[in-house]
């Protein structure tokens, strides 16, 4: 009678261990190996941020002048560049008229400049970049 008592509780044993939802205790290889990739992808990317971010302190900044530009190559620089970017600047003919007040007013708000139709030394560098 206790062999089959001791039989009956084993295969309680069993059927508790078949059903329960714990994770095996050997992990899938695989998983690790994506694990320890992807730890090493972003240690790489991390690294990478923080270099540039370093570099970027290290160099100084060019002083971008608010001075407003009168230079009629530099206005006709400035047109040409606009019409590029697909802000219609009308003809690059070096004066500032209605279509190349409006096609700056459109850079700048796309740009998230203020927004007041000036062509300055600021504005025609941020169109050559």
């Amino acid at each position: 009678m206790s062999v089959n008592i001791r039989n009956h509780g084993m295969k309680w044993i069993y059927i508790a261990l078949l059903c329960s939802p714990v994770q095996p205790v050997i992990a899938n290889p695989n998983s690790q190996l994506n694990n320890q990739i992807n730890r090493n992808i972003s240690d790489a990317v991390n690294k990478r941020i923080s270099e540039e971010v370093v570099e970027q302190v290290k160099q100084p900044q060019p002083v971008l002048s608010n001075k407003r530009i009168v230079s009629r190559d530099q206005v006709r620089t400035a047109q040409t560049l606009l019409n590029r970017r697909g802000f219609n600047a009308g003809i690059a003919d070096g004066l500032i008229g209605r279509k190349t007040r409006r096609a700056i007013r459109g850079f700048q708000k796309s740009n998230g400049i203020k927004v007041d139709g000036i062509l300055t030394e600021e504005l025609l560098r941020k169109l050559q970049n």
